[in-house]
């Protein structure tokens, strides 16, 4: 999955970069999302730290399976093992060593919090968010408990992820302060919004209000000229392969994992999505003069959609579809 360079100094150069890349973007997004389903069994976890209910051990867990997606994606067959404990020590394996997850308040660890309550607290957090934030309507439905319980626990691996391997953790359990999963909600409320576009241009398809969308090869992307698109295709569609291999280094005696990278590439790239959204109409009158230029964005936010999804997964976060 080679890293791929644009020359982007004139406007037809750039024009031409946008298909090329888009096209390698597809088979980058599906050449991983493949790798995924490969099962690594070269990363495990310490046995000292199979703790469940403790929040040091939940990060180990979270830690030691996006180490395994990203060896998936990488055929890196090293066996590493991930662990919290300095004094462990594998002679025929590479150790990964995952710092403890902090009290914010008292600065030491925290062993009174379980894993259950922490991902309980941040599906309170996250329903008040989506309330408050997002003017989302509450149900008492089993759906949208189980919407709430994904949120939430969506929000701890965030959380857990988003810091340094290596480096601790600090959690807080106040509620009120609603910090702690502002990053995951607001990834997840634009990946329900990109959904949504998608899904209402098919469904206007089906009504017969917009045509098909046309053919990639048939797409006049020299019309995507607004300066976010420009940003979103070669910061983060195109920035996905590059992203990926800074995230991993296993060569020679080296073991140095960074999914923190990811979380904050996701932060950028929704950041940058969602002023877009605010600028541009998307969806425009089905008038033939509009047409074109809706449709090459529609083929982008696909994209940009697999590619948002494809981090999540290495993550193993997953994605909604509405919020």
């Amino acid at each position: 999955m080679a890293t791929l360079v644009f020359q982007t100094h004139q406007n037809r150069d750039r024009s031409s970069a946008v298909r090329i890349g888009l096209l390698s973007a597809l088979r980058n997004n599906n050449f991983i999302s493949t790798r995924i389903n490969v099962t690594v069994s070269t990363v495990s976890i310490d046995p000292a730290c199979e703790n469940t209910d403790c929040l040091t051990s939940l990060r180990v867990e979270y830690v030691k399976k996006t180490l395994a997606n990203l060896c998936s994606v990488f055929e890196h067959l090293s066996s590493i093992v991930v662990s919290s404990k300095s004094s462990s020590n594998y002679s025929n394996s590479k150790r990964m060593l995952c710092g403890p997850v902090l009290n914010a308040s008292t600065l030491v660890k925290e062993t009174t919090v379980t894993a259950k309550d922490l991902i309980k607290n941040r599906q309170e957090e996250m329903m008040s968010i989506a309330q408050h934030k997002y003017g989302v309507r509450i149900s008492e439905d089993s759906k949208w408990k189980e919407f709430i319980d994904h949120l939430g626990e969506s929000a701890v691996v965030f959380e857990l992820l988003q810091t340094r391997p290596s480096s601790a953790v600090k959690i807080n359990m106040n509620c009120s302060l609603m910090g702690s999963s502002k990053g995951a909600s607001f990834i997840l409320y634009n990946c329900a919004r990109l959904e949504t576009i998608i899904r209402t241009y098919n469904e206007r398809v089906s009504e017969g209000t917009y045509p098909s969308l046309p053919d990639f090869n048939e797409t006049d992307f020299t019309l995507l000229t607004h300066e976010d698109e420009w940003y979103l295709i070669f910061n983060f569609i195109l920035g996905l392969p590059s992203l990926l291999s800074s995230c991993v280094d296993l060569e020679g005696s080296k073991c140095e994992f960074k999914p923190h990278q990811i979380c904050s590439f996701l932060c950028s790239m929704v950041r940058v999505f969602s002023q877009y959204y605010r600028k541009i109409r998307i969806l425009t009158e089905p008038r033939k003069h509009l047409l074109p230029v809706m449709f090459a964005r529609i083929h982008m936010l696909i994209i940009l959609n697999d590619t948002l999804k494809t981090c999540l997964r290495i993550l193993n976060i997953k994605s909604v579809s509405q919020m």
